[in-house]
């Protein structure tokens, strides 16, 4: 019955949803009424009806019933209409969520996780019941990310999790990335989804390595150099997870935020580069913190990236995480003058300039002043150019 339906309507506020009515509610009816109900002769029929059943009272215009002026209604017949509209009460529907919720606060492994599950518990109170609870697969989803142990590949999470090897990347991954990024410390704004994936144990590809440079590590017991893989060699997942950097001399270690950067860099016995690939991974970032505890004290640290806003939150990001005493190479304010002033590089928007009025980086401030003032970036693969090749 549509008129059931717009009484519903009236009375879904936060205090209705969380069954705090009581009295009466008295509504003067409208044409915008009427035609929600499908019309006059149709609102005055069902309110007949349900007049009759001691639902509501009706002041009507006339005797005969032609119009109504004032619908009363007696808030304690409110779970008899959401039965007769065949709707479970929400506030019995938020006492079921909060249920739920409550049962694994305090047990959660993962903070963010929690902090997101704390941010949902407050909407329920305030009467608001988020949609993604009212989502079956909700807590299942959520009970396996907190449960993850080991990065685990999107498409086998999704199967085990979903039963469908599709239906997180189709269904879930917008919701949980928009919850992630909100609530975990681990995810940088200027971070890809893959890359912020990666940081709640979600690959969608195994985690690499790249490196070109000699390091030693253990692995199963042996003694493994990279020194002959002068072109480059890679670290697959399994080889970072097990492989232990033993102590060892490295002048200076260079990460590389670009490919083409990468392989253009020539091999170096003093020298250590490393793919950074954006953002890198979990278990990348912890076998290179391994790294940094085998070497020296004379060993330099420098990273090359992008001069922009994305570059300079990833130079922050390895920093801060990795290497702390790390320093920038070939990313200054003269560097980033010069391509602008031969045409390299672009206009920067004003949604980055905005970040970039509210981020500090202490070793790249210079620079960061530079890209505000000029409202200009430059990406890295320009300086691979003929006019501005920087490492030839």
């Amino acid at each position: 019955m549509k008129m059931i339906s717009w009484m519903l309507n009236k009375v879904d506020t936060p205090a209705g949803r969380k069954g705090r009515l009581s009295g009466e509610k008295h509504w003067k009816v409208e044409q915008k009424d009427l035609n929600a109900v499908g019309g006059r002769s149709a609102f005055v029929a069902q309110a007949e009806a349900l007049e009759a059943e001691g639902l509501i009272r009706v002041k009507w215009y006339d005797v005969d019933h032609t119009d109504a002026e004032i619908v009363h209604f007696r808030l304690e017949n409110l779970s008899e209409l959401y039965r007769r509209a065949g709707k479970t009460p929400p506030w019995e529907k938020i006492a079921v969520l909060r249920n739920e919720l409550e049962k694994r606060r305090g047990s959660r492994k993962k903070s963010w996780i929690a902090a997101w599950e704390n941010h949902l518990m407050e909407q329920l109170d305030r009467g608001t019941i988020p949609a993604v609870l009212e989502r079956e697969e909700f807590l299942c989803c959520a009970d396996a990310l907190d449960g993850l142990e080991e990065p685990e590949y999107k498409r086998l999470f999704s199967a085990r999790c979903l039963r469908d090897s599709k239906a997180f990347e189709r269904d879930w991954q917008r919701e949980i990335l928009t919850a992630a990024r909100r609530h975990s410390a681990l995810i940088e704004d200027a971070m890809s989804d893959t890359e912020a994936l990666e940081q709640i144990g979600i690959l969608e590809y195994g985690q690499q390595l790249y490196l070109k440079g000699r390091i030693l590590f253990e692995l199963n017991g042996e003694q493994i150099s990279t020194e002959k893989f002068f072109c480059g060699v890679t670290l697959n997942s399994m080889t970072l997870k097990l492989g232990k950097p033993l102590p060892q001399q490295i002048p200076q270690v260079i990460s590389i935020e670009n490919q083409a950067n990468f392989e253009a860099a020539e091999y170096r016995e003093d020298t250590l580069y490393i793919f950074s690939h954006g953002y890198f991974s979990p278990r990348e970032a912890e076998f290179l913190r391994k790294l940094l505890r085998c070497l020296g004290p004379e060993t330099s640290y420098y990273h090359w990236g992008d001069l922009d806003y994305g570059g300079v939150r990833i130079f922050q990001y390895i920093r801060t995480k990795i290497f702390p005493g790390l320093q920038p190479l070939y990313m200054d304010r003269d560097l980033l003058a010069r391509s602008r002033n031969l045409g390299y590089g672009g206009p920067l928007s004003d949604s980055v300039l905005k970040k970039l009025d509210h981020f500090q980086e202490p070793v790249l401030q210079e620079l960061i002043e530079e890209m505000k003032s000029s409202g200009w970036g430059v990406e890295q693969e320009c300086f691979l150019t003929p006019e501005l090749n920087i490492i030839r």
